[in-house]
């Protein structure tokens, strides 16, 4: 990513990423509601290669540096 005149620009990276808590992240455009801290999430993935991916994603504390613990 990088600020262009304020506005920030995304672009693919060629080797792929880790999601990790102060790493990169992924970004929920239009959610239906806010995500609460402690609340799981269902997020489904579309890879060109991997196929579709669903995951269920624990939502931490805003600016956490730390994995929110699992139930």
């Amino acid at each position: 990513m990088k600020m262009d005149n304020g506005v920030m620009i995304m672009r693919e990276l060629e080797n792929g990423v880790a999601l990790k808590p102060g790493g990169m992240h992924i970004m929920f455009i239009d959610a239906p509601k806010p995500f609460a801290e402690g609340e799981t999430v269902a997020v489904t993935l579309s890879f060109e290669k991997a196929g579709t991916v669903t995951l269920e994603l624990p939502v931490g504390a805003l600016g956490s540096t730390e994995m929110p613990k699992a139930d």
